[in-house]
């Protein structure tokens, strides 16, 4: 996927690639303008706001995701229609957390999520970014921690 989007007047393109890890296939994200191209980035963010202070010399920061306009709701409509669930996120102190995954059951300790119930965030461990995937299996709660 290729988007073109305008900031102060300049034109960027954002180009979404499909790589592996040993996880399975992720996105990457490379953003150009006026001729000036970066690395294959892990996070969109990352993408726009390196070629941005390459191009302006400043260390403003933009959202990647607002940027790409997700936040505008005919956008994401249109985007998330033939998905059958879409994830959800919400903030908690610095965090984002991803729910992934969606169960339910009877157990009042649990308050009341199932099996199959995923969230993921990603934090700093160590200098080194990581990616923490809780879930809900048969008669626990896992946590697993991919460096």
């Amino acid at each position: 996927m290729k988007t073109l989007i305008s900031l102060k007047d300049r034109d960027f393109i954002i180009e979404v690639v499909e790589t592996s890890s040993n996880y399975g296939q992720i996105p990457g994200y490379i953003c150009k303008c006026d001729g000036i191209q970066n690395e294959l980035c892990d996070s969109l963010t990352a993408a726009v706001n390196s070629i941005y202070k390459k191009i302006f010399q400043t260390n403003a920061k933009y959202s990647g995701p607002v940027v790409m306009g997700f936040d505008i709701p005919i956008i994401s409509e249109i985007l998330l229609k033939d998905l059958s669930f879409c994830t959800f996120i919400f903030s908690l102190g610095k965090l984002n957390i991803w729910v992934l995954e969606i169960g339910k059951s009877n157990k009042n300790e649990w308050n009341f999520a199932g099996i199959g119930y995923k969230t993921s965030f990603m934090h700093t461990y160590q200098k080194q970014r990581c990616i923490y995937l809780q879930e809900l299996n048969d008669d626990c709660c896992q946590v697993t921690i991919y460096l």
